[in-house]
C-alpha cells in the first residue's frame, strides 16, 4: 500500500500533510466542543475538515490523473487559498 505522501504530486506533498495535519486537529476540536456541549463551534470545525478533506482529494486526483481536472493556476490559486 502507498503511503499517505505517495498519493500526491511531489509539489503537494508538504501542503498535503499540512491539511491532514489540520484535519486531524479540527476533528478533535470539534469533538471537545462537542463534550462542552458547543454545537455552532463543533460544526464549524468539523465543516472545516470535511472542506480540507475535499481539497485533499482534489490533490490526490490531480495526481492520478494525467489529464488535468483544471488549469495550473486555478489550482496554484486553490493551494494558495487554503
Amino acid at each position: 500500500m502507498m503511503s499517505f505522501k505517495d498519493q500526491f504530486k511531489s509539489e503537494d506533498q508538504r501542503k498535503a500533510l499540512q491539511y491532514r495535519n489540520a484535519i486531524e486537529r479540527h476533528l478533535n476540536d470539534s469533538l471537545t466542543c462537542l463534550d462542552n456541549f458547543e454545537l455552532d463551534k463543533s460544526r464549524q470545525l468539523f465543516d472545516q475538515a470535511v472542506l480540507l478533506l475535499g481539497e485533499l482529494r482534489i490533490m490526490s486526483n490531480q495526481h492520478e490523473n494525467n489529464d488535468k481536472m483544471m488549469t495550473d493556476h486555478a489550482m496554484e490559486i486553490r493551494r494558495n487559498h487554503f
